[in-house]
């Protein structure tokens, strides 16, 4: 039997919202017993239970999107706070997604989605679980009848056919991109105001560097490239040069971009034991993304649009 477990980004979203609960708990009663202040009047009520009711909400959209599964040979099982413990049989289940496109945080990924025949259908948002690759497997595994065509394993080419395609890159420029022109700016902007001090040199202007290293790391983590070579997908970064990860094309059973709210668009890599991975690259423009794309179709990749 396999249980979902929950993934680090899941626990700070709800650590966070009982963390604000708490504060708001302890601000209100300090207030209410303080001996300088009277009670409350009405109208200064109104935000803080405004604010109690978002912490609220936050919380129960954590728990609502977040459901717990114990996958078993004959029974699948949904459980969770703000959930309707439900105990489904194989026949109860009408198809399971792998692959589906939802939202999370704001921006689309991977959901698998589990549409029973009474038309019900339960999501599980990949960053939400530890063991996502695990309950995937699982499914696979014990409901295999079940699953979407489309997810199946492809046929792809031969290593042979594949080396032909020779070698191709998508790279883009990075110090045209906007991450690095952020960069400059910042960069710029805290050397400026340092000699606008008309102070000599100190020891303290040394944390300066804390900020700007935050700041290229951060940044630089978000401008890696692709190469297909020799029968594998490479990624690589243009700033970063340890950042070296290889895959197997023959390995990759999936493939789709992603774009944040506040971060580069990516592309998500899906592995057959559906291990994932999202790689951003903040130096491809919108041409270079498509021919990305036309590539990894050519390759017999499942792409998820």
């Amino acid at each position: 039997m396999v249980r979902s477990k929950y993934s680090f980004y899941t626990y700070i979203g709800i650590f966070l919202a009982i963390g604000m609960l708490v504060v708001l708990v302890v601000f209100s009663t300090t207030i209410n017993l303080s001996e300088n202040t009277k009670k409350i009047p009405l109208p200064n009520y109104i935000p803080l239970s405004v604010i109690l009711l978002l912490i609220l909400y936050m919380l129960y959209k954590v728990f609502k999107t977040s459901p717990q599964l114990e996958i078993s040979q004959d029974k699948l099982r949904v459980y969770g706070l703000f959930q309707k413990r439900k105990e489904l049989a194989i026949d109860q289940i009408s198809e399971i997604d792998l692959f589906g496109i939802g939202m999370y945080n704001g921006s689309a990924t991977i959901v698998t989605k589990i549409e029973l025949l009474s038309g019900e259908i339960i999501k599980l948002a990949g960053p939400n679980y530890k063991n996502i690759s695990e309950i995937k497997l699982s499914l696979v595994k014990y409901f295999p009848t079940k699953i979407k065509k489309a997810n199946l394993i492809p046929e792809k080419w031969p290593i042979s056919a594949i080396k032909e395609f020779g070698e191709m890159k998508f790279a883009g420029n990075p110090y045209t991109s906007f991450n690095a022109l952020l960069m400059y700016g910042i960069a710029i902007g805290l050397i400026i105001t340092t000699i606008n001090t008309k102070k000599s040199f100190e020891i303290a202007h040394l944390f300066l560097i804390i900020p700007v290293a935050a700041l290229f790391f951060g940044l630089s983590y978000q401008l890696n490239y692709f190469i297909f070579s020799e029968g594998q997908l490479i990624v690589k970064n243009h700033f970063l040069p340890w950042v070296n990860k290889q895959y197997e094309i023959n390995d990759i059973i999936a493939s789709n971009f992603e774009q944040g709210r506040k971060a580069s668009r990516s592309l998500r890599i899906t592995t057959k034991k559906f291990k994932s991975s999202n790689y951003q690259a903040g130096s491809l423009r919108d041409k270079d993304w498509n021919t990305l794309k036309e590539e990894i179709k050519k390759l017999g990749i499942h792409f998820i649009e």
